[in-house]
């Protein structure tokens, strides 16, 4: 309370079906809920060949599906009181050359399931975020047994920056918070060539070069 806030903690592995369900439940029950943070993550810089499959499908359990059924537990009761707001936390490895396979892949879900939710609730009071930072030095690194000095280490940002950072997007209405990018106009310009190239792929006929 002293913050005039009263706080429940539910300890929970969201890789276990059980503690997942538990913790949908507290969320998609409660009324005071405003803002999810889908902050929970596995990482992995493995290559598909000799990842573990066990680590990697414990990685697409919290990264992917964790993530989906929370966002969906919460989403209703956002909506139907029409506020609140959910910021969901993917990489730069979901835009960029993939490092790691699965990891990559499912922060590229991420990245495409934030901006899809964005359209859907458009109209409302709900705002969606995606938050795209680098590497961040915290404890996830050491879990997930992957050292931070194979790692650049003018890449590395602090929890606290990253924080900082993808709340001052929130605040300013930004749909992809990108903490590390200096001039924002290159995401816009990403984009827009991005929705471009999406809107030039559909076509009845195969392109000439397929004749």
């Amino acid at each position: 309370y002293a913050y005039g806030r009263k706080v429940e903690t539910i300890v929970a592995d969201l890789a276990v079906d059980a503690d997942l369900r538990r913790v949908e439940q507290a969320v998609a029950t409660d009324d005071s809920v405003t803002l999810l943070i889908n902050n929970a993550g596995v990482a992995g810089l493995e290559t598909v060949a000799d990842a573990d499959a066990d680590t990697a499908e414990r990685m697409i359990r919290v990264n992917v599906i964790a993530l989906t059924r929370l966002t969906r537990a919460v989403l209703p009761g956002l909506l139907a009181r029409n506020r609140g707001g959910i910021i969901n936390i993917a990489s730069v490895v979901a835009y960029g050359i993939a490092v790691g396979g699965i990891y990559s892949g499912t922060k590229a879900y991420v990245a495409n399931f934030t901006e899809a939710l964005q359209k859907e609730v458009a109209g409302t009071n709900v705002k969606v975020q995606s938050v795209v930072p680098g590497p961040i030095r915290t404890e996830l690194w050491d879990v997930s047994g992957i050292s931070l000095d194979r790692i650049n280490q003018d890449w590395i940002m602090s929890a606290e920056d990253l924080v900082d950072a993808a709340l001052a997007g929130f605040a300013q209405g930004e749909t992809v918070t990108a903490p590390g990018l200096a001039d924002a106009s290159e995401l816009n310009t990403y984009l827009g060539a991005r929705d471009h190239f999406f809107g030039s792929l559909f076509s009845g006929k195969p392109a000439a070069r397929y004749a």
